[in-house]
């Protein structure tokens, strides 16, 4: 009786995990999404280089078009954790642009390959690029490594 009752219960339970994950597959939906990412900057290109410079803060541009999966994987897995949500809203200015809809913008910045991520200084420099699909881990190990204030090398920097 236990050795039925318990198989019952294993059936059940595989049966009910697997129709979640049908159901589910693992994408949140468009308005969890949209929430998650609040802290992207809405506002227009020219208006977010303003913004930057007189925050003197740093921008994230991530450059994506709408039929990249790779882009989309990125935004749910990446952009949508709570270590992301906890980071970059303090460190970058993030903002979202469809390369498709901006090709002025991409053509400036030679981004030829999709998802493409820029990183900006306040002035609107490069200071660094990743391009592709990466784990959470190492696209926010590198933001971070990106942020950290760079100290020249001088003949005194042994001492340090």
């Amino acid at each position: 009786m236990a050795k039925k009752l318990s198989l019952g219960f294993l059936m059940t339970l595989l049966i009910s995990t697997s129709i979640y994950a049908q159901n589910t597959d693992g994408v949140m939906t468009k308005e969890v999404l949209s929430k998650k990412l609040n802290y992207f900057y809405e506002g227009s290109w020219e208006k977010l280089q303003k913004k930057a410079a007189k925050k003197k803060q740093f921008v994230l541009v991530d450059f994506y078009t709408d039929w990249c999966k790779v882009c989309k994987i990125m935004k749910q897995d990446v952009f949508a954790s709570q270590e992301a949500i906890s980071y970059f809203p303090d460190n970058y200015m993030v903002y979202s642009l469809n390369a498709e809809e901006r090709p002025d913008i991409a053509k400036k910045f030679k981004v030829s390959q999709y998802p493409t991520y820029i990183f900006l200084n306040h002035k609107g420099k490069e200071i660094h690029r990743l391009t592709g699909m990466m784990t959470k881990s190492g696209f926010l190990k590198e933001s971070q490594e990106t942020a950290k204030p760079k100290i020249p090398y001088t003949e005194f920097s042994f001492f340090r």
